[in-house]
C-alpha cells in the first residue's frame, strides 16, 4: 500500500524510530526499507519501502508473513500489500506523522 506525508523535516531515523520501526537497509537507489515485527512475533513483520523527495515521504508498506517449517527454519512467505492490518498500520502513521508535535 502506497501513502505519501508531505513536510516531513525529521531525518529518516527520527521518522523510523517515531513510528516504531528500524532502518533495516538503504539501498544503492536511495530508498531506505524500514521494519517492524507485529506483536512480536518474529514470522511476521511490516516491511516500508521509503522514498523520501525532499520533505515528502513515500511510504510503499507491506506485511511479510513467513511460516516456519521444518527443524526451524523460516521459508519466505507471503507478502501482503492490502488488506486491514495494512490499513491499519498505515492509519497509524500517518496519525503520527500528522501530529504538529511529533517529536
Amino acid at each position: 500500500m502506497e501513502f505519501i506525508v508531505r513536510e516531513i523535516t525529521e531525518s529518516v531515523s527520527d521518522v523510523a524510530r517515531l513510528i516504531g520501526y528500524s532502518v533495516a537497509e538503504l539501498k544503492e537507489n536511495g530508498e531506505y526499507v524500514l521494519v517492524k515485527n507485529q506483536s512480536g512475533d518474529d514470522l511476521s513483520c511490516f516491511h516500508i519501502c521509503l522514498e523520501v523527495k525532499g520533505e515528502t515521504f513515500i511510504f510503499n508498506l507491506y506485511l511479510d508473513q513467513k511460516e516456519s517449517s521444518y527443524n526451524g527454519l523460516v521459508s519466505s512467505g507471503k507478502k501482503e500489500y492490502f488488506g486491514p492490518a495494512i490499513e491499519e498500520e498505515a492509519d497509524r502513521i500517518e496519525e503520527i506523522l500528522d501530529q504538529e508535535d511529533r517529536i
